[in-house]
Parts: structure tokens; sequence; C-alpha cells
């Protein structure tokens, strides 16, 4: 079996449905450093919208959002795997 790196540094949180989640990656955004809630909510959203500078990002339950150079990407774990892989020697 294939051994992969990360080709490019990512930093990557998934939006596991709560609220807290959604304050989670809200503040993460807005403040450049990722700081989890130290109390956890247990209600279920099936999306949520984040507002960043250049616009609002929509995430689905499962979704991650990632801080690429500085930019912000929403993508699946398949896609982020896809994107930022590279064969290990």
């Amino acid at each position: 079996m294939p051994l992969f790196n990360l080709a490019k540094p990512v930093e990557a949180h998934q939006f596991d449905g709560s609220s807290s989640s959604v304050s989670d990656l809200q503040r993460w955004i807005d403040t450049g450093v990722f700081t989890p809630s130290p109390v956890r909510t247990r209600d279920i959203l099936r999306m949520c919208e984040l507002v960043e500078p250049f616009g609002n990002l929509v995430l689905y339950q499962g979704g991650w959002l990632v801080d690429f150079m500085g930019d912000w990407l929403v993508m699946s774990k398949e896609e982020m795997f896809k994107i930022f892989k590279e064969e290990a020697e």
C-alpha cells in the first residue's frame, strides 16, 4: 500500500453539525487561531453559513474548512486528500 505525505501545509477542521462547531469555525476565520469551545452542544445542523472577508462560506455537516495559505476553502475529506497529497518515496 502506498504511503502519502501532505504536499502543502494546511490546517483543517471539520464541521460536526453542532452550533458550537459553527462558533469555533467562525472564531477561527475572525481571529486566525482555532480554539475549540470548552462546552459542546448536542444540537444537529445540516449546514451552516460562515462569514469571511470576501463573502460567505456554506459548510454541510461532515465538510471541512481548510486554511490554505490564507485562503478559506470548503471541501470534503476526499477532495483534501486528492489535492494536498504527494506519494512518499
